[in-house]
């Protein structure tokens, strides 16, 4: 939604002036042939039509045009703002979707957390024998390879058991570690408006026929009170 407010907004603006323009029209239609159903069935088609255009002229022309030499520059609404868009968009995602606190039991409980078990395993058991040193031939000697091995094993398993916990006191320096809020925002500022367009669009297009849909429904219920108010 702060993505798409001031869009929202020439949505809303947009229906109100056309809303007026037809509106004008219907009137002086109305002193010459006073048929009720003219009333709600101007609304349906001023409802739907008026969202329709400002949908189109949100995301319509993806490239910009230039009118009389340069002056004047022609293009989609939401393409116009990339730049502060790609700011919005870029702080949602990391704050919510990439985020450290989202990503860690992702990875952790995810398809490949094998693969990453495995690694902690072998980091695991390097730091084991390292820490011995000179003295893991004698514990080899006196507990048994095989029991030295175990313990181990049973080192790592502890550690992955409390992977969640302990990763949670790290989420903020992994935030900042991997900067996901700027790389995002200046990968999608430098993206050209095609590539931009494909990237949002799809975001809202799912729910667009949603406010044609209510448009249209707006428009026959004013135009029922209408009816109704009139003595219809």
């Amino acid at each position: 939604i702060k993505c798409g407010y001031q869009e929202l907004k020439f949505i809303r603006d947009c229906g109100a002036w056309m809303g007026a323009i037809f509106g004008t029209f219907q009137v002086a239609l109305w002193i010459y042939w006073s048929a009720g159903w003219m009333l709600p069935t101007f609304g349906l088609v001023v409802g739907l039509l008026s969202n329709w255009i400002a949908l189109k002229m949100i995301f319509e022309p993806v490239e910009p045009i230039l009118l009389f030499g340069g002056r004047i520059k022609v293009q989609g609404l939401f393409l116009k703002r990339q730049k502060e868009v790609a700011a919005e968009y870029g702080k949602i995602v990391a704050l919510n979707v990439l985020s450290a606190r989202q990503l860690v039991p992702a990875i952790i409980k995810g398809p490949c957390s094998s693969k990453l078990f495995e690694l902690i395993h072998r980091h695991v058991h390097g730091a084991c024998d390292e820490f011995m040193g000179v003295s893991r031939p004698f514990i080899h000697l006196y507990a048994g390879a095989a029991q030295y091995s175990k313990c181990k094993h049973k080192v790592g398993d502890k550690l992955i058991a409390n992977l969640g916990n302990t990763m949670r006191h790290v989420e903020r320096q992994l935030d900042h570690s991997m900067d996901l809020e700027n790389v995002l925002t200046s990968r999608m500022q430098a993206l050209p408006s095609a590539d931009f367009e494909g990237l949002l669009h799809p975001v809202f297009q799912e729910d667009e026929w949603k406010l044609v849909l209510m448009g249209g429904v707006l428009g026959v219920f004013i135009g029922m009170l209408q009816w109704w108010a009139l003595g219809s």
